[in-house]
């Protein structure tokens, strides 16, 4: 009976200690529009995702820009700023789930625009009233993104209790035999 249970046990341990396979969450994430000018590329899209990476690369792909942004009410904009993009170029904007997941990409072209001699206008003498309310900020946005990646110790700690275990249960069981 006692070698069923060594038999069993070390049957169980094997079993826990097999690798298993981790995936992201994968939502998808929609890029409704994006635009590039001398030192910004512009992003806005949805998606059921807390948060967004965006990446700006240039016709080579390479990486100019990475900027992660929350979502509200499932949806995202924001500007990637500090860029020096050359004029009348292609760059592509990769958007993805911050969690990991599909890329989705767009093509976008800083091009500069021909300025026309502006003609006199009349003096606006009525006053403007912006009374656009801008949009809410995230302010936290680590507090709103899982911590998942604090699992891998527990994994290493497991498999090493794991391994210490069969080998406790085949020394107690050579020591038996003699």
């Amino acid at each position: 009976m006692k070698k069923y249970f060594g038999i069993l046990v070390a049957l169980l341990i094997l079993v826990i200690c097999l690798p298993v396979k981790v995936y992201a969450k994968d939502q998808t994430v929609t890029l409704t529009s994006s635009t590039a000018e001398a030192t910004k590329v512009s992003v806005k899209g949805s998606t059921e995702a807390a948060a967004v990476m965006v990446q700006v690369r240039d016709g080579n792909d390479n990486i100019l820009a990475l900027e992660t942004f929350g979502t509200l009410n499932k949806e995202f904009s924001g500007e990637v700023t500090g860029l020096s993009l050359a004029a009348d170029t292609d760059y592509k904007v990769f958007v993805a789930d911050y969690e990991g997941g599909k890329w989705t990409t767009q093509t976008v072209k800083y091009e500069t625009a021909v300025t026309p001699t502006p003609t006199p206008a009349k003096p606006d003498v009525t006053p403007s009233n912006n009374s656009g309310a801008p949009a809410p900020a995230v302010t936290n946005i680590d507090a709103q993104i899982p911590k998942t990646a604090g699992a891998y110790p527990y994994v290493l700690l497991i498999s090493a209790l794991g391994a210490g275990l069969v080998l406790i249960g085949t020394v107690t069981v050579i020591k038996k035999r003699r």
